[in-house]
């Protein structure tokens, strides 16, 4: 008597980042974007990126998302922050994500 096995491996869906990033690491955890997601900025270079990022997300999800300045980050929010003591080059960036 034979009997089979069906088994589906999905591969994990590839992070789509631009510009693609030199180095990842994955971390656990998930993180959703809803309407209510607050758009912080630390500093007023980064506040000026924070309302450019606001507007291609609220054009690609329908949102009214804004961005406001703020001093430090919040549980919840998507804060920006130009930290002048990196040199990352023309393009260069850290994306951390954390609860």
């Amino acid at each position: 008597m034979a009997s089979a096995l069906a088994l589906t491996i999905r591969p994990a869906s590839p992070i789509s980042i631009i510009p693609q990033p030199k180095e990842l690491v994955e971390g656990q955890g998930s993180f959703t974007l809803t309407a209510r997601t607050p758009l912080l900025a630390q500093g007023d270079s980064a506040l000026t990126i924070a309302r450019f990022f606001a507007d291609k997300l609220n054009a690609s999800t329908g949102f009214n998302l804004r961005a406001i300045a703020s001093k430090a980050p919040r549980r919840g929010a998507i804060t920006l922050r130009i930290d002048p003591k990196l040199s990352l080059g023309v393009e260069g960036y850290t994306l951390s994500a954390s609860s």
